[in-house]
């Protein structure tokens, strides 16, 4: 890899540091491969993305042509007989095969999984995206060839750091069939002789989902004002309500809506494992200054510290958690 000379700091030589630690290296691969192979870079993806660029400004350009297209050359340049010949110059010459030849450059520096992940399957089909909605029970494949896969459904690594077996980790030997008949993580990789692939990972959300086992287990309410020398932070910025997933199944959380005197919108694609926290603060950031954790969201406004009702909807006014708090 290298790194030219210069006179001051830059995200390449942070990089170029970062990747003598197997850790970034292995979590590096696993963002390319998702990213080159699966979402965001692939050529179907880039492709779409630049013609949507063409259309907010393809009549535009007509007069950026006629302010600026003699400004280089005496032929004044125009849309149609300069313009989208480059673009399609770019669509058909530039985008051929970009993903791969990025891939190969990775390759030569290390960067990029040489031992694929499991493939997850349904009918037959190839599961490529990250999420994928589940609206009645069905069965998935995963297959890796003669190699071992290690896969967890609570949402943690098969991957230990330092290359170690997680203890959540299930193994199948080559090929293998999951039953999804919910929200559920899976999180998978291929193993081999000691290495690692990139990993697998789907996040499988129900559009029914049953939420009996989603807890509300703290709530930091009306907490005291905090003073530090001459300055004062307002208790109301340290507020915070803490979800809980109790079951041993994952939960979908997106749409889902807190609607009392503070307001909180779960995100699309909102995922919570099993026996894990979301955790909605006033100030994240002072969440983080004082308990070092991240926050999952931020919520609008501030508890009453005369006393509150808490309701959390599923954006058709159906409750799913109502009470009081004093």
């Amino acid at each position: 890899m290298e790194v030219y000379e210069f006179n001051r700091f830059h995200p390449q030589w942070l990089h170029f540091k970062l990747s003598s630690n197997a850790e970034y290296v292995m979590r590096f691969k696993d963002r390319a491969f998702q990213l080159l192979e699966e979402t965001t870079l692939t050529e179907d993806s880039c492709r779409a993305r630049f013609n949507s660029r063409i259309s907010e400004i393809e009549k535009a350009i007509i007069a950026e042509s006629a302010r600026w297209g003699d400004t280089r050359s005496g032929s004044p340049l125009n849309r149609d007989d300069h313009w989208y010949p480059e673009l399609n110059k770019v669509l058909t010459t530039f985008f051929d095969n970009r993903t791969q030849i990025v891939i190969d450059q990775l390759k030569d520096e290390g960067l990029y999984t040489t031992l694929l992940p499991p493939t997850i399957s349904r009918n037959g089909t190839k599961i490529k995206s990250p999420v994928y909605m589940v609206n009645e029970p069905f069965s998935v494949s995963l297959a890796a060839g003669t190699n071992t896969i290690y896969y967890t459904l609570n949402g943690n690594d098969p991957r230990l750091a330092g290359s170690g077996i997680s203890p959540d980790a299930l193994q199948i030997k080559g090929n293998g069939t999951l039953s999804i008949n919910g929200s559920a993580i899976i999180k998978a990789r291929t193993y081999k002789n000691g290495a690692w692939s990139a990993l697998k990972h789907i996040d499988f959300l129900s559009v029914n989902e049953d939420y009996t086992n989603l807890k509300v287990t703290e709530i930091h309410y009306n907490p005291e004002n905090v003073v530090v020398g001459l300055d004062t932070t307002n208790g109301k910025d340290f507020e915070f309500i803490e979800f809980k997933n109790t079951g041993e199944t994952a939960l979908n959380l997106s749409g889902l809506i807190l609607d009392s005197a503070i307001y909180y919108e779960f995100p699309p694609n909102t995922i919570l494992g099993p026996k894990k926290f979301y955790v909605l603060a006033s100030k994240p950031e002072n969440f983080y200054d004082r308990y070092h954790l991240t926050a999952s969201g931020n919520f609008k406004d501030n508890l009453s510290n005369g006393g509150e009702q808490i309701v959390l909807h599923n954006g058709n006014n159906n409750n799913i958690l109502k009470f009081l708090v004093f």
